[in-house]
């Protein structure tokens, strides 16, 4: 997947999707806008990179128990649920 985010870390990536989440979660990007499909495909692009990275870097596995995941790495959690 081309991105203009190739090479970011997965904790900037996903520091930078959030930031933009948050702009929709605060009513800033608005439905009627002109540039709203193009925010909303950023946002979903940016997220399903940050599942790419996670899945590359075996952040999570199928044979991990709760208490095996990093604490660091619980907030990528909501990234590898919601997009598969």
């Amino acid at each position: 997947m081309a991105s203009s985010h190739s090479g970011a870390s997965l904790p900037v990536l996903y520091r930078e999707a959030l930031a933009l989440l948050k702009k929709f979660d605060d009513g800033e990007v608005n439905t009627r806008d002109q540039g709203f499909a193009e925010s909303l495909s950023s946002l979903i692009a940016q997220f399903k990179e940050c599942l790419v990275l996670i899945e590359s870097h075996s952040i999570f596995s199928s044979n991990e128990e709760v208490d095996d995941v990093a604490t660091a790495h619980l907030k990528y959690v909501q990234s590898s649920k919601s997009l598969h």
